[in-house]
């Protein structure tokens, strides 16, 4: 039985028309259309295809009368089949027939629940303008997405795609002469398509127009500029203009149709482009908002919503997302390529069955490797096996560094393509893996990912005759693709597949029958002649492609490892920092906590023979190797340490020296020689750098697996010689380090506790009690802690001195622990403390940051409860609110309030001088307790002070207002008489301190002035009142004054500033400083001054209005002596003035 006779289609009769690539157009063309019947008749309605259908449908009949529909995303990898669920979409949403009368929905093969939801479409359609669909892509070259969006829609009506060609063909169609214009242009012979796009300067066109259009009345020779204003070729439209033009494109007897717009590779057109990416969701909105519930928009990409910043943005208008997957794309092949037939199902099995021991051991031990889920798809993928499906799957995505060539993965194309190769072969015969090379070759040397030197080598072997040369050319072939496989994390890890020959014969096997044990047994000496030939080469067990560049990297590589290994130095010196670079990776941590409090201890580590020193509370661990050094003495030497000593010896072995010392050298020239021949240019240059990459990659997991069982067999040793064990290394160490803690902080347990952050926070409260959270009851003082901080502050002490002493060796304790006991001593009295100036802290009003500026001691100073009851009589007396047990608190604060007070009772001249305070200075050095007994001793005599001081205070509060005020009044009446007599007075005041003097001379003095100023602002107010009456007068018995109206004279007096008096406020000495403050007297005389010329301007301007041509006219000055000068100046001034008059009516 022949591999064709299991098929239900025979693959050599089997058409794959769209080449398995679907493309979203429009087009009515017979080849466009013979496609989509068969995308249809093949089309797999299952798994998310038929879920993706579902919830396009129901989406948009869901939403139907509602203000707009929810845009959908559909999203799957390359080749995940979108354009071809796009296609079929659209071509079943309107469901138009083929020439023969077959419908779409007639040829696809649905599901009942799918057309009951497409008949549903159909009938509200009918109620509404129909149906239509538009698909397309906006492409890289779109000036705009409205434009691309636009393009798709004029499309599918058959309109031009430019919008400008579109827009002139619908002005012709909207006024009923289309059909007439285009046959009088194909009448003269001349394409209607083509002549349309110079449809500006078409004489042809431009003769049409004139002839058929409506009442047109243009001459022929204008039409062109007349179109080109209407219809501007333009770069990008509002968008107005585009749901304009939509609507205008779509509407039917006037009604819009149940619209389908969909978008495909929307994320191809943005990328990584914020700006389209905005322009996308800004189109999208208009067309969901603009025209309601009747059109739904799609758009497609390969990634989620959610998986890139630039398709976050679009999320809000496309909220409903349709994800396609392998799965379906692998059914699809399955039906369209694979399918058997039922009757020969069991024949393939049994076939399968039979060399299950083959199958089986394909890439066995590699991470695409045989799988219990294989035997589910066996049959069905046959005759290609799961394993090389994969093998394919992880190839293309290697190679297709583009993102394009991975349309063929798992696709319809390449396994079209496989089959038709099988089929005339017996059943057994398999696909192999090297076939996808072959399909391969000429885009990848395309794309530069193939070399041209290894494609003319392939080329040459399979020309070549006899000598086995076709199996070396598709092992050639074979070792590319395996080479171009990843290899680490960055890549998306090892499939731990190499061109090693089980490899290589378990992916060449065709003939399941005989072909293994064949292929097997020629393999070897057909490696072997390739790589005498120089055209593979050998690396262990895995073979690499040569190539004459890759030649020369790998003469330099032997050539940079020899000089490597004759330099014992160099060795060492690589070997003992990839032991220390392995021993940081597993040992991994530079902390540890320790005890309850779970305080954070550094552990260093230090290698090499000088021996580390102990510093503060860091734990050592000296690793050291017996390359190095001889095992007898790294014991020793942890013998000889004293048993209080932290330092911890981590002893590592030699181990496979050998082996370690070739993984070395690999590994340092391959990386040499990387680095000095640098990134090559061409497609061998990057081959030959590749392998050498691969060769570095694996010496470095060679060594990795060698120095792990070093460190696997490595002794941890306390200081004083004993060893720990505990496991593993990295348990060894810890196990070490916890009992160096010991050693290092003996005092530990004294204050180790895990609620110390309970009771810190109690404390900083107010809490006295907070010690019970780390379960003390007792006296404060007597708290482990709290003691050692009391006897440590005997002398002052800084907050950061009292926690770089308590949380270094031997105590180590917490922060926590530290500051807790510190807040608690200072509520309980214990402890004092004060800032860096002296002043006295207390515990509520201590922040945490400022601990470490701050100073403490221990308070020494005892107080009786009587002391205590009359400090706070005294505190409450001045006002400061003191509860028991807080008056060494509080104290700072009386004494700043009673220096307050004092200063409060003197001040600068008029003032009397501040009191003296002296005895309070005194107390200035003192501090909590010591400071409160002083305050008691002296509380009579500050009680006595508070009242003097506060009756001279409120004296000079009381006083201060009228000091001021008489200085005002005097700067204002600076020019009367009043001025000098009253100065002198208030001068000798202040030099004399006098403002407290007795009876009170301020009131007196205010009095005189105020009542001299106040009479000369009022004699000036009235002055500039009589010459202002007497110029109103004047300006009103003038003629043109009166024959203006009320409101005329209104505007040009209050223009002018004269239409009223001022006021002057004068009623007390406050109203009095305030009128000379608005206007000083001054002013006033210099405002009369301006009144004349003021009136004269308002005169010039009425006669103006009165008599447009009258105009002012300047006599000349002059200072007349005698009569002949009068004489003189009259007649200058007659002669001026007839000067003027020739030019109209003259105002002087």
């Amino acid at each position: 039985m022949l591999n064709r006779e299991v098929f239900a289609t025979d693959p050599e009769s089997l058409e794959l028309l769209n080449h398995g690539v679907a493309e979203v157009k429009g087009g009515r063309s017979e080849a466009e259309l013979r496609t989509l019947r068969y995308e249809l008749s093949t089309f797999v309605c299952e798994g998310q295809y038929r879920a993706g259908l579902r919830k396009v449908l129901e989406t948009y009949l869901a939403n139907l009368g509602k203000t707009e529909q929810q845009g959908i995303w559909v999203s799957g990898f390359f080749g995940s089949g979108k354009s071809h669920f796009i296609k079929v979409l659209r071509a079943l949403w309107t469901d138009e027939p083929f020439s023969d009368g077959t419908r779409p929905r007639g040829l696809a093969h649905l599901t009942d629940e799918i057309n009951d939801h497409l008949k549903e479409l159909s009938t509200r359609g009918k109620q509404s303008g129909g149906l239509h669909a538009a698909a397309g892509t906006l492409g890289a070259s779109a000036r705009s997405v409205r434009l691309g969006i636009l393009a798709i829609v004029f499309r599918s009506v058959s309109l031009p795609e430019r919008y400008d060609l579109a827009s002139f063909v619908m002005w012709l169609r909207d006024h009923g002469c289309l059909d007439a214009v285009r046959a009088s242009v194909e009448a003269e012979g001349v394409a209607w398509d083509e002549e349309l796009h110079d449809f500006l300067v078409s004489p042809v066109i431009h003769a049409a127009i004139a002839k058929h259009f409506p009442k047109w009345t243009t001459p022929v020779g204008d039409i062109g500029s007349l179109l080109h204003a209407s219809f501007p070729d333009r770069d990008d439209v509002s968008n107005e203009d585009m749901v304009a033009a939509i609507r205008k494109a779509l509407t039917r007897d006037g009604h819009f149709p149940r619209t389908l717009l969909a978008i495909d590779e929307v994320q191809q057109y943005i990328g990584e482009t914020s700006d389209r990416a905005h322009m996308v969701q800004e189109a999208a909105e208009e067309c969901s908002k603009r025209f309601g519930s009747s059109l739904l928009i799609i758009g497609t990409g390969q990634s989620a919503m959610a998986s890139t910043p630039q398709l976050l943005k679009l999320k809000g208008r496309f909220p409903i997302e349709v994800q396609l997957s392998d799965a379906d794309v692998d059914t699809v092949v399955r039906q369209i390529v694979l399918r058997k037939r039922a009757d020969r199902m069991n024949a393939v099995r049994a076939v399968l069955d039979k060399h299950n021991g083959e199958i089986s051991k394909h890439l066995a031990g590699t991470h695409i490797g045989p799988r219990p889920a294989d035997a589910d798809v066996l049959v069905s993928d046959y005759p290609l096996l799961p394993v090389r499906r994969r093998f394919w799957e992880h190839a293309l995505r290697a190679v297709d560094v583009g993102g394009t060539t991975v349309q063929l993965r798992n696709q319809l194309r390449v396994v079209y393509e496989a089959v038709r190769s099988t089929a005339a072969n017996p059943l057994g015969t398999v696909i192999p893996g090297d076939f996808l090379y072959f399909q391969l070759a000429p885009t990848l040397l395309q794309t530069s990912v193939l070399p041209r030197e290894v494609h003319e080598l392939v080329g040459k072997l399979q020309q070549a005759k006899g000598g086995g040369n076709f199996l070396k050319a598709r092992l050639v072939a074979l070792v590319f693709l395996i080479g171009k496989l990843p290899r680490d994390k960055s890549q998306g890890g090892d499939l731990g597949v190499r061109a090693d020959t089980e490899t290589l014969a378990d992916l060449l096997v065709q003939d399941l029958e005989h072909g293994g044990a064949e292929i097997r047994k020629q393999l070897p000496a057909a490696l072997q002649a390739l790589v005498e030939d120089g055209q593979l080469m050998q690396v262990e067990t895995e073979y690499r492609v040569q190539t004459r560049e890759s030649a020369a990297w790998e003469a330099d590589f032997q050539k940079h490892r020899k000089m490597l290994s004759d330099d014992d130095s160099k060795v060492g010196t690589a070997r003992s920092e990839a032991l220390a670079e392995a021993v940081k990776k597993r040992i991994g941590f530079g902390s540890v906590p320790h005890g309850a409090s779970k305080v954070s201890r550094k552990v260093q580590l230090y290698f090499g023979p000088v021996a580390p020193t102990v510093d503060g509370g860091t734990v050592p661990v000296w690793v050291r190797d017996a390359w190095a050094e001889s095992v007898a003495t790294i014991q020793t030497d942890a013998v000889k340490a004293s048993n209080d000593s932290p330092l911890v010896f981590v002893l590592l072995p030699t181990g496979n020296a050998e082996g370690i010392k070739n993984a070395l050298l690999t590994l340092k020239a391959a990386e040499v020689t990387l680095q000095t021949r640098g990134v090559p240019s061409g497609d061998e240059g990057n081959l030959a750098r590749a392998a050498v990459e691969t060769r570095r990659n694996r010496a470095k997991e060679q060594l990795e697996t060698l120095l792990d069982e070093v460190l696997d067999n490595a002794q941890v040793i306390q200081a004083n010689g004993t060893e720990v064990v505990a496991g593993t290394l990295v348990d060894s160490v810890k196990a070490a380090v916890a009992n160096a803690l010991v050693r290092l902080f003996h005092k530990f347990s004294l204050g180790d506790h895990g609620k110390w952050d309970a009771a810190l926070k109690k404390a900083r409260a107010g809490d006295g009690t907070a010690l019970t959270m780390v379960d003390w009851h007792g006296d404060i003082e007597k708290h482990p802690v709290c003691h050692e901080i009391l006897s440590f502050t005997a002398a002052d002490q800084t907050g950061a001195e009292i926690r770089k002493w308590f949380e270094g060796p031997p105590y180590g304790w917490s922060g926590d622990a530290v500051d807790g006991a510190l807040y608690v001593l200072m509520l309980t009295e214990h402890l004092r403390a004060s800032t860096g100036g002296g002043a006295s802290l207390t515990a509520a009003g201590l922040e945490r940051a400022k601990i470490g500026l701050s100073k403490f001691r221990a308070e020494t100073v005892p107080l009786s409860p009587v002391e205590r009851i009359s400090v706070r009589q005294l505190m409450q007396k001045i006002g400061i609110a003191c509860k028991s047990g807080e008056e060494s608190t509080n104290a700072p604060a009386l004494l700043a309030e009673l220096k307050r007070r004092a200063a409060a009772a003197g001040g600068e001249p008029p003032c009397p001088v501040p009191p003296s305070t002296t005895h309070l200075l005194a107390l200035d050095s003192l501090a909590g307790n010591a400071l409160v007994k002083k305050l008691y001793e002296a509380r009579d005599t500050l009680a006595v002070n508070v009242d003097e001081w506060d009756k001279r205070a409120k004296a000079i509060k009381a006083r201060q207002p009228r000091w001021e005020a008489l200085g005002a009044l005097l700067s204002h009446a600076a020019t009367l008489p009043v001025a000098a007599e009253v100065g002198a007075q208030r001068d000798a005041l202040r030099d004399g301190r006098g403002l407290l003097t007795e009876p009170d001379p301020l009131p007196h003095l205010c009095e005189q002035v105020t009542t001299a100023l106040r009479e000369a602002l009022v004699a000036a107010r009235d002055s500039w009142k009589a010459v202002h009456d007497a110029e109103m007068a004047a300006l009103t018995a003038t003629e043109v004054w009166g024959k203006l109206t009320s409101e005329m004279r209104e505007k040009f007096l209050i223009k002018h500033g004269v239409a009223t008096v001022p006021t002057v406020m004068v009623g007390n000495d406050k109203e009095v400083i305030s009128s000379a403050q608005a206007r000083p007297l001054g002013q006033w005389a210099l405002d009369q001054a301006g009144l004349p010329g003021r009136f004269a301007a308002a005169r010039l301007e009425a006669i103006q209005l009165v008599a447009p041509k009258a105009q002012p006219v300047t006599l000349p000055k002059a200072t007349l002596h005698n009569e002949t000068e009068v004489d003189r100046w009259v007649a200058e001034a007659r002669a001026a003035i007839l000067a003027q008059l020739a030019d109209g009516p003259v105002v002087v």
